[in-house]
């Protein structure tokens, strides 16, 4: 059916124009614009049809201007004859160029509202886009808040809750600025009336992390951790157990084994019976006090079909044979690291370092021939626990440059009087096959000790100067005479030592090679086997330098 107007048809006035803007606008600014059939005008319109996506008003208007669109589109009426398309526009086809085709085939004295309603289109749609973002922002903010809430400990009081957030600042801060952290712990402590063990764990880890800056801290740390698991009971258990193993681990270092025996001791039963890891712990612990009895009979209460007990086991035998001489605990540790199935790297080094003990050198070689063949070991000789892959191996540099030293006469009177002195300390871990070994320690981790240094002050500011003392150990190493080491290895391939001879002459057999050591540096890989005696009348020592590879 035809209507005849006199006017224009607009689009805000009828409901069967070719678009419904306002309409489609109301119900969602994203949605399809619907179309119902055209109605025949007295001058109908010819509508394009569309079988791409439409173009929007802004590839439109930079395209051809909407004046010449009209005036195009009024020249082709007046010669052509009326045409009128019964399609429906494409439902996915979007606002904007629905909006551009009807701007121009208006005429032009309706073009400026069709443009105003397009404007009040593009701000409908762009409030819309604001509020999804406000939405989104909300989501994320919720969702944050609930990874938080997730990440929480179950066990804080209701005080710690409300402080989470602090918590989890300061904890992050540890990394970065350890003496910061321990401030806000202790702030955070004193906010909660000194009830909250969370703050206690977090200072105590502040005070670890910062002795690798300032060593004197090791004494805090301490007694923070120790404060801490008194509490007993009360303690959680996932506060109480990574304390006891940090309070352990310091006292070890600290050369206080004794009391981190009792430690463990007083704290591992009834709480932690059934923990293998806290007890293969005491075990190890056991052994550095000298004690391999009491390790065996501990180790031997635990589920002796577990690999790690059994190398546990092993390692308490092989301590039992080092201080009583016994064949049959060494023949022991053999036979329980060969019953293992799968052998890492840690159980092949340990079981040929035990074939080498029982003086069982061609075993032990065959042992580590078999973990070339199955890619645990490139080498025979280099045998680190913790190795990284691409570095050049070979047990002596003869060609690595170096800085120009010289140990001065006073240096060398300086390093005999820790000797005569008896200010050296005894090498831990077995590894003295007979005799005297020692050592003096001068720098730690790249943490030069103020108090060691003050004995032999000119060695360790040459040193220092030199850029020595970055990683690993500087000390001084003293081989009595008539003693030897046995076969060890470092425990990384990362670093190399310097070797600098100071007083007697110290053989060293590393890999195949046998060098004496009275009056040259050597640089050595010391994760390569190696071995060293002391036949002459005299003591050997040696001032022992570690350095990164050259290649790191």
């Amino acid at each position: 059916e035809t209507e005849e107007v006199e006017e224009p048809v607009e689009v805000e006035d009828t409901a069967e124009t070719p678009v419904e803007v306002k309409e489609s606008v109301e119900e969602t600014a994203e949605e399809p614009v619907k179309v119902e059939e055209p109605v025949e005008v007295e001058e109908p319109v010819k509508v394009e049809e569309t079988a791409e996506e439409p173009a929007t008003v802004e590839e439109v208007s930079e395209e051809v201007p909407v004046e010449e669109l009209i005036q195009e589109n009024t020249e082709e009426l007046a010669d052509e004859e009326p045409v009128v398309d019964e399609e429906t526009v494409q439902e996915e086809a979007d606002v904007d160029n629905d909006v551009s085709e009807e701007t121009a085939t208006l005429e032009p004295e309706h073009v400026e509202t069709v443009v105003e309603e397009h404007n009040e289109v593009e701000n409908v749609v762009k409030e819309a886009d604001v509020i999804k973002e406000e939405i989104k922002e909300e989501v994320d903010t919720e969702t944050q808040s609930s990874e938080e809430i997730a990440d929480m400990p179950s066990y804080l009081s209701e005080a710690e809750k409300e402080r989470w957030t602090d918590f989890q600042k300061s904890f992050e801060l540890i990394k970065t600025e350890p003496t910061e952290a321990k401030k806000q712990f202790e702030s955070l402590s004193s906010e909660l009336n000194g009830r909250s063990y969370m703050a206690m764990y977090g200072g105590a880890l502040a005070s670890e992390a910062i002795i690798s800056t300032d060593p004197r801290e090791e004494r805090n740390a301490i007694q923070a951790f120790r404060s801490l698991v008194n509490h007993g009971d009360k303690v959680p258990v996932d506060i109480m157990k990574p304390a006891l193993q940090s309070v352990v681990d310091l006292l070890i270092k600290s050369g206080r084994v004794r009391m981190a025996v009792s430690t463990l001791e007083k704290h591992l039963e009834p709480r932690f019976s059934g923990d293998e890891e806290l007890s293969l712990l005491l075990v190890d612990t056991y052994i550095k006090n000298d004690d391999p009895a009491k390790a065996i009979s501990h180790a031997s209460k635990l589920e002796t079909h577990s690999s790690t007990v059994k190398v546990a086991l092993a390692k308490a035998h092989r301590a039992m044979w080092e201080r009583e001489n016994d064949e049959a605990s060494i023949s022991i540790a053999i036979e329980l690291l060969s019953s293992i199935q799968e052998k890492d790297i840690n159980v092949v080094t340990l079981l040929g370092d035990c074939l080498h003990r029982a003086g069982k050198a061609d075993k032990a070689l065959e042992v580590f021939g078999a973990a070339v063949k199955d890619g645990l070991l490139d080498s025979v000789y280099q045998r680190p626990a913790t190795k990284t892959p691409g570095l050049t191996a070979k047990p002596v540099w003869d060609s690595l440059k170096l800085p120009e030293f010289t140990l001065s006469e006073a240096d060398k009177e300086a390093v005999l009087d820790v000797v005569y002195k008896g200010l050296f300390g005894e090498t831990e871990g077995g590894l003295i096959k007979e005799g005297v070994w020692g050592y003096y320690l001068m720098a730690r981790d790249g943490t030069w000790l103020e108090t060691e240094c003050e004995v032999v002050s000119d060695l360790c500011k040459k040193l220092k100067d030199l850029g020595f003392g970055t990683v690993g150990k500087t000390y001084v190493s003293l081989l009595y005479p008539s003693s030897s080491t046995h076969v060890h290895t470092a425990p990384t391939n990362t670093q190399l030592s310097l070797l600098i001879p100071a007083a007697g002459t110290i053989k060293l057999r590393i890999a195949d090679q046998t060098l004496d050591l009275s009056s040259e540096m050597v640089v050595i890989d010391p994760s390569f086997e190696k071995e060293f005696i002391n036949s002459e009348p005299e003591v050997g020592i040696l001032v022992v330098v570690d350095m990164p590879h050259p290649e790191l």
